[in-house]
């Protein structure tokens, strides 16, 4: 029988305004637990009260309600974890829809887009306003009349990179320190950020009650049955309470926490549509959702067909036997049920669009909306670009992609969190195509008693999942948008079907593999248990190992407390404000391809108003082969928030192209410049007598990934006292003209480490009178000190023949000696030099 009304209508009175009423009150005091604990326990009960009058219970059929209360709890821990992580306005459009919030706050008005004129809330002015009224709302005792842009970091890095550790610079803001600020602006934000937690705690518990509505009230097949039932909506909850970015998302300054209650709400109520049939309180409170839906969110309005699907088949249903009304009653009670959510829709929603129509000409603003982005992508990206460059991005960033979507996970994590999509995929096909072979413990929608209308409710999810992804392909089309907290709307629909696909998975390979009755019994948790294990051990680490060191700034340090252990001493002072004690350069030696990692430590002389950039130049044979130009610590640290005499220890990471001739010697260039100079030009070092300073410094050295190998034209195996074995070498003519430059090419190998520099010697004698007329002394371009055994050298060399000398003979000798001592390296054959070549010159 098709009934039971919606009472209480325990989905729109509860989840958000409830849990508004009891945390509110004392947000001042968040710090302190005991109060939010005793509040959340009230507020559960409460919350359980009204869910039983409704058909619902927030428990399993065993009464149990204590794994979804640790899920929720677990949830509110992390979220503060990642919202006291992550600095104000650091989150996706988090100062856009801030500023939005004070425009309301303080002009009592909804902001307007003009062309040509920017405002602080950007695109985000045409957004449907509901979060931004809330906010304005819940902060009116507080006074954000003097909210202003905060600095920004001009070195700030925003793309999507896996490096985002060796090239600092994620803040898009420069921030004091939060945690201690109690200004009435920073005290609205973090509301603003909590309002969001408080949302995506709800759309947990909405999550938990559609999943029930899927598995719940099937007849058991097997004793293991009824506890997968349980336990399958926990799970189902767990997975998108333990999701990444969903946590990061929940606390930040914005309406996606609040678009995906209202859309969960709606999915309820459908589901409960579908399953019970239509009623006054079900049509009130869905026509309130879709109201509230409109203006929160434009894609939300993808609502709207899919409630006039549930509805067309409400209808039918209504008119099919076994019936209590005649035909044409059931009908005509369909059709004044089907008014009301329309009507409702527009009363509450229909302001907001008659406002666009009269401001822009455009029932939803998109024009407008569109102005603040460059317009539409010109020309449009086919479905098969975005497929090929986009769907990545989607995807990394509907996991984990924090900041604003700059800092990654490492990429084995995603690769292992795309398995997830496979198996979810393949089971959700077995789950389809299976027979009951498949399904002896686990509880199928699509079968048992009552299986049409779980059918009907895998329907509406699946429908949902794909409108809100083919809107979001549309979407991108028109602007960039690879935003996976975009599909937010569906995730309750999406964790459904990941964990019922999981689930088919874990049975099939038990079935198949195992065959033990008990383990192939409880195999459909295994998998669903496994990734939402894996899920809440990356959200618990995630503050910790990603968010910490893109945020979170360098302590400084007293003077005594800098390492000894390879600190080069500098004491220069730049501009008579800083002083740049020495630096430490964290590797001997660098391969091309390596991030050089160089710590810089500076000491504030006097307070300073200016944010001054740091810098450190590589060069290389006389060129820059890499740069790093950043405010101290990664843009974490301007100078002008620094306390005088303390130390900041300062690392850049600076990264050598693999194309780098090498090897090579790198010296390190570094100082300051101020960003807002036109010329970027740095500031003169002076050292402790204020004599000028050229700021460069260090010898490290700098190999090839891999050492060539040595293929002369003329081989040789000139050993000089085991430690330099000359290969080969390739000369072109043995007969040279009078002032003619030719090319020396000589390859050598190191047998054993040098230990020091070694000069090269080559000199050309004339046969006849044993003199030199020409030659070469001095270090090769990669000094002997840096050889190490089994290192192969290829040194070319240009000879320019003397004009003046007489025709004849000549020969060209060379050897290594110490400059220090000038004792010459000894050839294992004999004697201290090697006769290489004789040449004839002539005119």
């Amino acid at each position: 029988m098709r009934g039971a009304l919606f009472m209480g209508s325990h989905f729109s009175k509860n989840p958000l305004i409830l849990i508004l009423l009891v945390f509110i009150p004392r947000w001042i005091r968040i710090c302190n637990p005991y109060p939010i604990l005793r509040r959340f326990v009230i507020a559960w009960r409460i919350t359980n009260s009204l869910s039983i009058r409704c058909g619902l219970q927030i428990r399993n059929e065993n009464g149990e309600q204590l794994p979804l209360i640790l899920i929720l709890l677990a949830f509110i821990g992390l979220g503060f974890l990642y919202d006291v992580n992550v600095p104000l306005f650091e989150k996706p459009d988090e100062l856009k829809h801030f500023a939005m919030i004070q425009f309301i706050h303080t002009q009592w008005q909804l902001p307007t887009v003009k062309v040509g004129v920017y405002q602080l809330w950007d695109q985000e002015g045409t957004q449907p306003p509901l979060y931004h009224l809330l906010v304005a709302a819940l902060t009116t005792p507080l006074d954000l009349s003097n909210f202003t842009e905060p600095p920004r970091n001009p070195h700030y890095a925003d793309d999507r990179s896996f490096l985002w550790r060796e090239r600092g610079n994620n803040n898009l803001y420069l921030h004091p320190d939060e945690m201690r600020r109690t200004d009435p602006i920073s005290l609205a934000a973090r509301l603003a950020r909590w309002l969001s937690l408080l949302a995506g705690l709800t759309t947990i518990v909405l999550t938990y009650l559609l999943a029930q509505l899927v598995y719940v009230g099937q007849t058991s097949v097997c004793p293991a049955q009824s506890e997968n039932r349980n336990y399958l909506p926990v799970l189902t909850a767990a997975f998108v309470a333990f999701i990444p970015q969903f946590i990061h998302v929940s606390t930040a300054i914005s309406n996606d926490g609040l678009s995906a209650i209202l859309a969960t709400a709606a999915l309820v109520i459908l589901a409960l549509v579908i399953k019970h049939g239509n009623s006054p309180r079900y049509a009130i409170a869905l026509g309130v959702i879709l109201g509230l839906a409109a203006i929160t969110k434009l894609s939300l309005l993808y609502l709207l067909p899919l409630t006039l699907f549930v509805y067309l088949f409400d209808f039918r249903m209504a008119i099919s036997p076994p019936r209590n009304l005649a035909i044409s009653q059931s009908r005509n009670l369909a059709l004044r049920l089907s008014l009301i959510p329309p009507i409702l829709f527009i009363l509450i929603a229909g302001w907001w669009y008659w406002r666009n129509w009269q401001l822009y000409g455009d029932f939803s603003a998109l024009s407008a909306h569109l102005l603040y982005r460059g317009g539409p992508l010109n020309p449009t990206p086919t479905l098969a670009q975005l497929w090929q460059t986009e769907l990545t991005g989607l995807e990394i960033s509907f996991w984990a992609a924090f900041g604003a979507g700059q800092i990654l996970l490492e990429p084995t994590l995603y690769t292992a969190l795309r398995w997830v999509r496979y198996l979810a995929s393949f089971g959700l096909i077995i789950g389809i195509l299976r027979g009951k072979r498949f399904s002896h413990c686990l509880p199928s929608p699509l079968e048992g008693e009552g299986s049409g209308v779980r059918v009907g409710i895998l329907i509406l999810l699946i429908s949902w999942v794909l409108i809100i992804f083919i809107a979001l392909l549309r979407w991108m089309q028109i602007t960039p948008a690879s935003w996976g907290r975009l599909l937010y709307p569906a995730l309750p629909a999406i964790g459904i079907l990941v964990v019922w696909g999981l689930a088919m998975v874990g049975q099939l390979i038990a079935q198949i593999f195992i065959r033990h009755a008990k383990i192939v019994a409880y195999s459909p948790l295994i998998l669903p248990t496994l990734l939402v294990i894996g899920l809440f051990t990356l959200s618990l680490i995630s503050p910790f190992r990603y968010l910490q060191p893109a945020y979170a700034k360098t302590p400084l340090i007293a003077e005594t407390a800098i390492p000894a252990d390879g600190l080069q001493p500098l004491n220069l002072i730049y501009d008579d404000t800083l002083r740049l004690i020495g630096y430490h350069v964290g590797k001997s030696t660098v391969q091309t391809g390596e991030w050089l990692p160089v710590t810089l430590y500076w000491q504030l002389l006097r307070p300073t108003d200016k944010n001054y950039s740091a810098f450190v130049h590589l060069l290389a044979n006389g060129t820059v082969i890499g740069q790093a130009n950043s405010y101290p610590d990664g843009g974490k640290w301007p100078t002008s928030m620094l306390q005088t005499g303390q130390l900041l220890p300062d690392t850049h990471y600076i990264f050598i192209s693999p194309e780098t001739p090498a090897p090579a010697v790198i010296r390190l260039a570094m100082g300051i410049f101020e960003f807002t100079d036109p010329q970027r030009t740095a500031k003169i070092a002076v050292n402790k007598d204020n004599q000028t300073v050229e700021p460069i410094f260090g010898n490290i050295p700098l190999t090839p990934l891999h050492w060539p190998k040595l293929s002369p034209s003329h081989l040789l195996q000139a050993n000089f006292a085991d430690q330099i074995k000359l290969v080969g070498y390739d000369f072109p003519a043995q007969a040279i003209k009078k002032g003619e430059a030719v090319s020396l090419t000589l390859y050598w190998e190191t047998l054993t480490p040098p230990t020091k520099n070694l000069n090269l010697f080559i000199h050309l004698i004339d046969n006849r009178t044993q003199s030199q007329v020409a030659g070469f002394d001095g270090p090769p371009n990669y000094p002997t000190a840096f050889w190490q055994t089994g290192n192969s050298l290829i040194d070319s060399r240009s000879l320019t023949m003397p004009a003046d000398v007489p025709d004849g003979n000549y020969r060209l000798l060379i050897g290594w000696y110490d400059l220090n001592t000038f004792a010459r390296l000894p050839l294992q054959s004999s004697g201290d030099t090697l006769s290489l070549l004789e040449l004839g010159i002539t005119n």
